[in-house]
């Protein structure tokens, strides 16, 4: 299945405010005018609105909207903004150790009790839990990605990309599924009613 380009709503939580900004940073493409379009113009004069390469592989490539918090309680409220919004999360970035409140899985477990369906990424430098343990009190999962820190940024990009991609895929699924629920509702209340009329 071959998704269009999407805007997707992507949440950090993290403590340290320049992990927000490697998050921005690397997922937010840079295009603008710059030194080296501008000497290009005056060599060459205008030369319309072709598309370089670049900008090509990047009007394809799905977009992200941030929101940044430093604590999972934050977080919390977020989630619940987005729901009562009707425009959830696709992903969340989720520190690991975050003092002094919630830590990073015990943030994940409120998230979800919210909204099951973001795909999660717990970053972690050092890990107070092994992976048996996360499973443990997560449980067994597809929407749980780890992201050892400091980032791979090629790493960051494939797996946001990856992640938001299977979320759209999951969301396209759950709407098809209530389409063809509610068919099959009609259909059950159209055959009640022509036995009713036969039984007449």
């Amino acid at each position: 299945m071959e998704l269009e380009p999407a805007s997707y709503r992507v949440l950090i939580v993290d403590d340290n405010e320049g992990i927000h900004e490697d998050f921005r940073s690397l997922l937010q493409p840079s295009r603008g005018p710059d030194a080296l379009d501008a000497l290009a113009e005056e060599l060459f004069g205008d030369t319309g609105e072709v598309p370089t390469p670049a900008e090509e592989v990047a009007s394809e490539l799905p977009q992200y909207r941030f929101d940044s918090v430093f604590q999972g309680r934050s977080a919390l409220e977020k989630i619940k903004d987005a729901a009562a919004e009707g425009e959830s999360y696709a992903l969340a970035f989720v520190d690991i150790r975050m003092p002094p409140g919630w830590d990073g899985v015990e943030t994940i477990r409120h998230l979800w009790e919210v909204d099951p369906n973001i795909q999660m990424v717990l970053c972690s430098a050092y890990s107070d839990y092994s992976w048996e343990e996360i499973v443990q009190k997560l449980g067994a999962t597809d929407k749980l990605l780890m992201l050892r820190k400091p980032f791979d940024p090629n790493a960051v990009k494939q797996l946001t990309l990856a992640t938001t991609c299977r979320w759209r895929k999951d969301q396209l699924v759950r709407e098809r599924i209530d389409q063809l629920e509610g068919q099959l509702h009609r259909c059950r209340e159209r055959v009640a009613e022509l036995r009713e009329g036969r039984a007449e």
